[in-house]
């Protein structure tokens, strides 16, 4: 709380550092004018060349924006480097964390500000993390659902995450080759490590997929509307791209249109939680909220 003169003795001392700050400028750049001037005179006198003119001159305005520069950046804003021996040092739920060898997991650290704090991601692929920069929606998802850890969000935010992982898999298939019938292993894996598996073979310009819930999705290579035989590979220069000089390349991939998206469940469901009046009532009496629509569902 400020009283009437205290506040009117700090508007009159800043008043008078303000003024003292002008006068001080305002002296500074007079002599510069000054100093110009009669460097101009002398030239114009013939009593110097040109080319000492304009060394006069930027001799000056040097000085000149050497003086203003420093009170912004001066010698006592410089520190002396120092060697970190370790940013982020290991504690025992880390090495109790990193003895799961599958890596097919993300970290979430409620021992921080989950998502104003990156320590976690020193050593392990975390939900958390910090950037300037928010999305506004997904800022809404933290906010309102991960911030208070809603399971149903988790779960979805899983979900998706194994629907985009199971349509890679380990091996390229064209579908304009004759391939015989083999399964092959998906980028997504269950909850016990295991890769989820994907059928394929190609006959006659005839892709055919078959994926864990049993459905079967054809691309046809010869249909010109659909993407399918199209190479894919990532690269890396070692500058910008018109003045690199190597250029570091990986396998190669191959990528199709499916008209039916892959699923990865046996049921051919993506909420398998929810498939079923069961499974409904028994997810919804774990919420104290929604404990009353449990009696809704039948069995």
């Amino acid at each position: 709380y400020l009283t009437p003169e205290l506040g009117q003795s700090i508007l009159v001392s800043i008043s008078e550092m303000r003024q003292a700050m002008f006068t001080a400028d305002a002296l500074r750049s007079l002599v510069v004018i000054i100093v110009g001037t009669l460097v101009l005179l002398v030239w114009r006198m013939k009593k110097i060349g040109a080319t000492s003119m304009v060394a006069c001159l930027t001799l000056l305005c040097l000085a000149d924006m050497w003086s203003v520069n420093k009170r912004y950046l001066n010698d006592a804003m410089f520190k002396t480097p120092q060697t970190a021996q370790q940013m982020a040092p290991l504690t025992m739920a880390d090495q109790l964390i990193l003895q799961d060898a599958s890596l097919d997991y993300r970290v979430l650290d409620l021992t921080v500000s989950t998502f104003n704090d990156n320590t976690a991601a020193f050593h392990h692929k975390s939900i958390g993390g910090y950037h300037a920069a928010k999305l506004r929606r997904y800022q809404d998802l933290i906010d309102h659902h991960l911030s208070k850890l809603n399971d149903e969000v988790l779960n979805m935010l899983n979900a998706l995450r194994a629907f985009v992982r199971y349509h890679f898999q380990n091996n390229s298939v064209f579908a304009d080759k004759n391939v015989k019938k083999a399964t092959y292993q998906s980028l997504y894996s269950s909850d016990l490590g295991i890769p989820v598996n994907i059928t394929t073979q190609a006959k006659n310009g005839v892709l055919t997929i078959n994926d864990a819930s049993g459905n079967t999705i054809t691309v046809d290579a010869k249909n010109a509307s659909l993407l399918s035989n199209k190479m894919t590979r990532d690269y890396e220069y070692n500058n910008v791209k018109n003045s690199a000089t190597s250029i570091a390349v990986s396998s190669s991939a191959v990528v199709h249109e499916v008209s039916v998206p892959l699923c990865y469940t046996t049921t051919g469901r993506y909420d398998d939680k929810w498939s079923t009046n069961a499974a409904r009532k028994a997810a919804a009496k774990n919420y104290s909220a929604t404990k009353k629509l449990s009696n809704n569902f039948k069995d």
